[in-house]
């Protein structure tokens, strides 16, 4: 604990700009866990072997950041987009682990295929994609990306298929940028369309086909750094021992009672996010009306609750908290450790709390943990602004 309070814990010089070739850059997903802190958390607080759990698991950065520390990750997200997304990351590793096709070659290929719009009409029909996608994309762009689609279609059966998760992470990695909405993500989260004059052309195709070269180099290089302090033979078996689970934090019944030697998460800040919304133009094209429609109603403290009542939103919360850490406490060993990394929202409706002081509280009372390190860190002034949290804490339990 003492070596943990000399640790600036702001990283305040850490981008993944800085690191296109580190896997937990890949994935586009906001309010994101930075890779820093787990990896120390995870170094800190277990061994080789030991199994470790992230119950909002987001874009995968605590699942990566433990496989690379030859740790079991068990990750639980309920955004289905986002829990693919992360299958795709481990499939990258595996595919540059035990295959020898070249899927950026293979890739390659589209930058010579072309489509007809009356191609491209069939194939919006065929695949289901939602004819808004016109609203958000130049119709070059959408020829691009239906053709991109097409090929992911391939081989649709094939459930393992590494291949198919890839270029999915890289579509889903790319969206937002080849879109003509170049605004805030939260113009995606609101569903706030670009004017008609903005709508831009932006060759998908190019950026997809690099996407993939990005993704199985930082793969290789994800191997490389293992390859530094463990084998090969030891990474198949973390790989295979994984679990992504798609589901509620709120329900771990899928994981044994006294399993897990470490929690390390980071659960939504109350009122800052709309996860799911936040992958409006991927189910533009892989329409998932369980996320959207049903789903989105259980994101635990989502932004969507911000102009309600504070005396219904923020009881709701602890309630819902009270459930996941109930979950926690019953998987996690007696001699285990729980890293919670969470912040304190900006909006009204959480003005008159301490959110960070109450979970501590509640961990406490009413699941006897003890907190045995706590240590604040500054966020950027940009996650400030457009985030809506106003500080963060690096918090640590044990029984």
């Amino acid at each position: 604990m003492k070596k943990l309070q000399e640790i600036n814990w702001n990283f305040s010089d850490f981008t993944s700009a800085k690191y296109p070739f580190d896997l937990n850059s890949i994935p586009w997903y906001p309010a994101t866990f930075i890779s820093p802190i787990p990896r120390v958390l995870v170094a800190s607080l277990s061994k080789q072997g030991d199994v470790v759990l992230d119950p909002f698991g987001g874009k995968g950065t605590t699942a990566i950041e433990t496989t690379l520390q030859s740790r079991i990750p068990l990750y639980c997200d309920l955004n289905p987009f986002i829990a693919e997304s992360t299958e795709g990351l481990f499939a990258a590793i595996e595919y540059v682990l035990f295959n020898d096709q070249e899927l950026a070659d293979e890739e390659s290929q589209l930058k010579t295929r072309v489509l007809s719009k009356e191609d491209v009409r069939n194939l919006i029909i065929k695949y289901n994609i939602n004819p808004e996608v016109y609203q958000w994309f130049h119709e070059d762009t959408v020829r691009d990306i239906v053709a991109i689609v097409d090929v992911i279609y391939e081989n649709e059966d094939n459930r393992d298929d590494r291949s198919k998760l890839i270029r999915k992470l890289a579509l889903s990695s790319i969206l937002k940028s080849v879109s003509s909405q170049q605004g805030h993500f939260t113009y995606v989260t609101d569903n706030c369309k670009p004017a008609k004059e903005k709508i831009k052309y932006k060759n998908a195709i190019n950026i997809y086909v690099e996407k993939i070269n990005q993704i199985l180099k930082a793969a290789n290089e994800f191997i490389i750094q293992y390859n530094l302090s463990y084998k090969n033979r030891e990474l198949n078996d973390i790989l295979q021992k994984r679990q992504i689970v798609t589901g509620n934090a709120k329900d771990l019944s899928w994981i044994p009672d006294k399993s897990v030697d470490l929690v390390v998460t980071s659960p939504p800040y109350l009122c800052s996010q709309d996860y799911i919304k936040t992958m409006r133009l991927m189910n533009l094209f892989f329409v998932n009306k369980q996320a959207f429609e049903v789903d989105v109603k259980e994101e635990i403290g989502a932004r969507a609750t911000r102009s309600r009542k504070s005396e219904i939103v923020v009881p709701g919360f602890y309630a819902d908290m009270a459930t996941v850490f109930g979950n926690i406490s019953r998987v996690l060993k007696d001699d285990g450790f729980f890293a919670l990394v969470i912040g304190q929202g900006k909006s009204k409706v959480t003005s008159e709390y301490d959110i960070i002081s109450d979970l501590i509280n509640l961990l406490k009372e009413e699941f006897g943990f003890k907190l045995i390190f706590r240590k604040e860190r500054q966020i950027g002034s940009r996650v400030i602004q457009v985030g809506g949290v106003d500080k963060e804490s690096v918090l640590i339990f044990t029984r």
